[in-house]
């Protein structure tokens, strides 16, 4: 693939990674491999658009074995659906190439200030060993979400010149804990989500995101009860994941109301909505004017914002209970059997038993958890509670181990003990609780080597699907047919198609959905996150029981 700096655009970003577009493709590299590539080719600082239009190769790799290659292949694909996955490609990227990228990356202006400092250059760094180090900086191909791949079926419903509309949303975890090893200082986890139990932290500055210190200029001090100035959500992931329609419509609602860094809207490419994005009302008008026509754009220009943010929330909400994706998405969060506390103490176990080398636990852990092609993928029970242990939809072969199934067997009983109180309205009894605690922390320390990796494994494929972010896109075309009688859901061939109709629009006309959902940022949690954990885990004994 050849290619020039000045034909990516800078796109969006996390912690870790910058995604940069180019049409249909997106390129996908760590921040720090940009930052040093900058630093071994600082004359590309001052480099003018000429530099910039020189063409590089960009290599593709064809080692398949890399843990993300391998984990996408055999754990996520299968398991999620291979339509809702775009398969990456692995490049090796010039390090002048990623020079230029960088310049343009700094000097776009669209870097929220909170990531400024994870795009710094080491200028003390010696250049001839960065050059020495490597030559290319590795990176990942993939299709640009923020486009449909496909186009419709049925060619009555085709637009020329349609607006897209893409929309990301972190859904984050959701389920309750209801693992007998949450420690007695942790049991809100058993009444509250995680995400919830989070935001309370925020509110009470014991936890501290980025996104939040930029929060802080554009909240509204009289929204906001407390001192830090952190407006708390009222986003629901159980709500999300919950199957019922008007349960999902309040969720996406939520969250597109107070967005945080969990919530953003493209307009054919650009942002148009996001946490610190804001256009004008004009815009606005603007843009839901070539959305739904003109004609039909009878509204206040003040309210024309609100009004397309909420099209967007009730397509979006639309496209995600039609979709299988959330309930495949809830199995594999459910794997998580044990809980964070939980997780500490098995890989505390897992060292003893690798003689005390937290190395060679996390490194058995990992070549374990990225690929696993030994086993198949189990038909899910319908008839089963989504809260109840269920290892058997698991892609990890379960080890032969007494006490690893006595430690399941004690999990079980006391999931059924935990929702019949739940449903009536009530708290766990703690002598209960305590039993069973006690009862799981000795199986946990008389468990084998196999068994440890098999929990902790299924642990970071949960938390890794608590991390996901969905990519919705659609496109939505005013039909004259009020009759659609094609409608299906999204294939591999193919994105999903539907009729739709706002009631806060009365005289928008009958319209067609065009969407496709796509998975991204699913990269394999490494295992050394389980040697702070404790730490994080600790801060939820600051949190009220239920709220």
């Amino acid at each position: 693939m050849i290619t020039a700096p000045a034909d990516w655009y800078y796109f969006s970003e996390g912690g870790k990674h910058v995604i940069f577009t180019c049409r249909h493709l997106a390129l996908r590299v760590e921040k720090a491999s940009l930052a040093r590539a900058a630093a071994a080719f600082a004359r590309y600082k001052h480099s003018d658009s000429q530099q910039n239009d020189d063409r590089y190769e960009l290599l593709e790799t064809t080692d398949t074995s890399s843990p993300h290659s391998m984990f996408s292949r055999f754990i996520v694909e299968p398991n999620l659906g291979k339509c809702y996955i775009d398969a990456p490609k692995n490049l090796l990227l010039p390090e002048e190439f990623c020079s230029c990228l960088h310049y343009q990356a700094m000097s776009c202006g669209k870097i929220p200030t909170s990531r400024v400092t994870s795009w710094q250059v080491d200028t003390q760094s010696n250049k001839t060993e960065l050059l020495e180090s490597t030559t290319y900086v590795r990176a990942t191909l993939l299709r640009n979400c923020a486009q449909l791949k496909t186009q419709q079926k049925s060619m009555q419903y085709y637009s020329e010149n349609p607006i897209t509309i893409s929309v990301e949303i972190k859904p984050k975890a959701g389920y309750l804990s209801s693992s007998p090893l949450v420690l007695p200082a942790h049991r809100c986890k058993y009444y509250r989500s995680r995400y919830n139990l989070q935001q309370e932290l925020m509110e009470k500055n014991v936890v501290e995101k980025g996104w939040c210190r930029d929060q802080l200029q554009f909240v509204d001090d009289s929204t906001t009860n407390n001192q830090s100035g952190f407006k708390r959500s009222s986003y629901s992931p159980l709500d999300l994941f919950s199957r019922d329609h008007a349960r999902i419509r309040s969720a996406v609602m939520e969250l597109s109301k107070n967005m945080q860094n969990n919530f953003r809207v493209w307009c054919n490419g650009e942002k148009v909505f996001g946490e610190y994005d804001r256009l004008s009302p004009v815009e606005y008008y603007g843009l839901l004017s070539r959305m739904i026509g003109t004609k039909h754009c009878n509204v206040d220009v003040t309210d024309s914002g609100s009004i397309l943010l909420h099209l967007v929330a009730n397509v979006v909400s639309d496209i995600l209970y039609r979709e299988k994706l959330l309930d495949e998405l809830l199995e594999l969060q459910l794997l998580d059997v044990i809980d964070s506390d939980g997780a500490v103490l098995v890989y505390d176990r897992l060292v003893y038993l690798v003689n005390g080398s937290q190395s060679e636990a996390e490194l058995a852990l990992e070549q374990h958890f990225t690929a696993s092609d030994e086993a198949p993928v189990y038909n899910k029970s319908s008839n089963s509670s989504r809260q109840e242990i269920s290892l058997l939809s698991s892609p990890y072969p379960m080890p032969h181990c007494r006490h690893l199934h006595e430690l399941l067997n004690d999990i079980r009983q006391f999931q059924s003990e935990l929702q019949n109180q739940r449903a009536s309205g009530q708290s766990i009894d703690e002598s209960i609780a305590n039993k069973y605690h006690s009862d799981c922390l000795h199986h946990v320390s008389q468990l084998s080597k196999e068994s440890c990796i098999f929990l902790l494994s299924n642990w970071l494929l949960s938390l890794t699907m608590c991390d996901v972010s969905l990519f919705v896109t659609f496109e939505l075309i005013l039909s004259c047919d009020t009759d659609v009688r094609t409608e299906y859901n999204q294939s591999v061939d193919s994105g999903g198609l539907y009729a739709f109709a706002l009631d806060t629009i009365p005289s928008l006309p009958k319209a067609i959905v065009h969407y496709e959902i796509n998975v991204i940022d699913y990269d394999p949690k490494p295992a050394k996150k389980l040697r702070n954990r404790h730490g994080v885990e600790r801060l939820f004994q600051f949190c009220e029981s239920k709220r």
